[in-house]
């Protein structure tokens, strides 16, 4: 994985506030972006093939995004509001205010070893946007990790990581195909289609085909066998 702290610096032409790369377990490189007045220019990048981009907002901005060449987003961007990013994907934003934001860089292996223990081989982990939607259980992870990037002198890099699995392993739950089908499916008696609409999903065999690729199993015998 290039390392995407100097990638981002050198492209936004913008230092980080704080940047820890390669953390020793699951190879994720963490920054936090400050900028205290309105630079009002936009900021383009490409999120690499083999990583996944989750950002956090830490305070109330205003932006325009776009996503692969689609505008999804114009207005106020509120505190605790969450992106997920996928592979090889093109974001671009136009910053109208302040704003002060974490980026997490997970290599998709991480992802691949929190949802299955690494069984996966090369199935790809599908996870959805948020597009700014907040999550009770991953604010007090991120605060953490944004607490424990700017005391990094003071901490090890095993410990950051230790934070970064407890984060990652919120978001697996919480925003994969697999990891919030799974809870559905176990503990609710929701019809497969209605869980799949839930997902994002048109249909429920395209559904279907997703939660297998990640499980190795349907939604119907996964629910039978549990």
């Amino acid at each position: 994985m290039v390392n995407p702290v100097e990638r981002l610096t050198a492209e936004w032409q913008l230092a980080p506030a704080a940047a820890l790369s390669d953390l020793p377990y699951t190879g994720m490189a963490v920054m936090r972006w400050t900028c205290r007045t309105a630079l009002k220019r936009e900021f383009v990048s490409r999120v690499g093939d083999d990583v996944h981009v989750f950002s956090y907002v830490l305070r109330n901005s205003r932006a325009t995004s776009w996503l692969d060449g689609r505008q999804v987003w114009d207005g106020l961007i509120p505190a605790h509001g969450l992106r997920i990013l996928a592979p090889s994907s093109q974001p671009r934003w136009f910053a109208h205010s302040a704003f002060d934001s974490m980026q997490f860089h997970v290599p998709v292996r991480a992802l691949r070893e929190m949802v299955d223990g690494g069984r996966l081989g090369g199935a790809r982990i599908v996870l959805q946007d948020p597009l700014y939607a907040s999550d009770p259980g991953v604010t007090p992870l991120v605060h953490a990790m944004a607490t424990a990037l700017a005391r990094q002198d003071q901490l090890t890099p095993a410990y950051i990581d230790g934070l970064a699995i407890a984060l990652l392993t919120r978001l697996v739950t919480r925003f994969s195909v697999s990891g919030f089908a799974k809870q559905r499916l176990l503990f609710s008696r929701d019809p497969i289609l209605t869980i799949a609409l839930d997902c994002g999903f048109k249909d429920a065999s395209h559904f279907a085909r997703v939660f297998a690729g990640e499980t190795g199993l349907s939604p119907r015998r996964f629910r039978q066998a549990a």
